[in-house]
């Protein structure tokens, strides 16, 4: 059966809010600890660059026993699988359902192996989940909610290169920017600018960060669009890209942040 991880958890290590860059991977069977089930998963290399540490290994089941899965000698490729594509609840696909939410593009998971996730330098945070195993305490008392590491931001491309500290960025560093070790600022839409811009201004000029999200969308934004000519309609799309954009913009200069309120420069 022809595979590829074309976009549509369990957690291992405790990598956490860093800048991270996927350094290599492998496919092979992982088995839960004390539970003795055994899946095939793919092993991602990532190497923490801010705060730097040594490199770790985080491990995302595809879901299913090993013997479903034939993959190259070198571990490298997916040869036969048990479907065409990933189940959509397992670790791996939710990993890269995220990247392509982040900004990487969609046709580049269209593959049997994740050589084009190699190079790419991704913010990643650990969220709770409702799939894996809970693990209890010694005495019982507590039961631990299961997580996973997901990438939240894009901060650079293969090639590029990365300066502890530099702000996010989607395009490959060149010239002096690539010698000096300097990121280039993330590329974040016009339209997505302007429609920032512009509840703000409607605004008084500044806004509490956990204010604007819910005027981006839903009716509140619809209201002032049909009051205020210079709020572009915006499309879904559009909507959830700007909302996931605001940390981002703020690190890149575009907005300022005082207080847990935001601003334009």
């Amino acid at each position: 059966m022809a595979f590829t991880f074309s976009v549509e958890k369990q957690e291992e290590g405790l990598l956490d809010k860093s800048v991270v860059e996927i350094t290599g991977y492998s496919f092979e069977p992982f088995t839960y600890p004390g539970r003795g089930v055994t899946v095939m998963a793919a092993h991602l290399k990532m190497k923490p660059l801010d705060p730097p540490a040594e490199e770790a290994e985080q491990i995302y089941p595809l879901s299913g026993a090993p013997d479903e899965w034939v993959v190259s000698e070198d571990r490298q490729t997916v040869e036969d699988a048990p479907r065409d594509g990933l189940v959509k609840t397992s670790n791996l696909a939710q990993f890269l359902r995220e990247c392509v939410n982040c900004g990487i593009p969609k046709k580049e998971t269209d593959a049997p192996d994740l050589k084009w996730l190699v190079g790419y330098k991704l913010y990643v945070e650990r969220k709770p989940t409702t799939t894996g195993f809970r693990s209890a305490s010694e005495d019982g008392a507590t039961v631990r909610q299961p997580t996973i590491l997901l990438p939240t931001r894009l901060v650079g491309k293969p090639g590029q290169a990365y300066k502890k500290g530099g702000k996010p960025a989607t395009a490959p560093a060149t010239g002096t920017e690539a010698a000096e070790g300097v990121a280039e600022p993330q590329a974040i839409s016009e339209d997505i600018t302007n429609l920032v811009y512009a509840v703000i201004k409607i605004n008084g000029g500044t806004i509490a960060r956990t204010k604007l999200p819910g005027q981006i969308m839903g009716r509140k934004l619809e209201e002032l669009q049909k009051a205020n000519p210079e709020v572009k309609v915006a499309d879904n799309a559009t909507k959830q890209t700007a909302m996931r954009s605001l940390r981002a913009m703020v690190e890149a200069g575009l907005l300022v942040e005082t207080e847990g309120n935001l601003s334009t420069p």
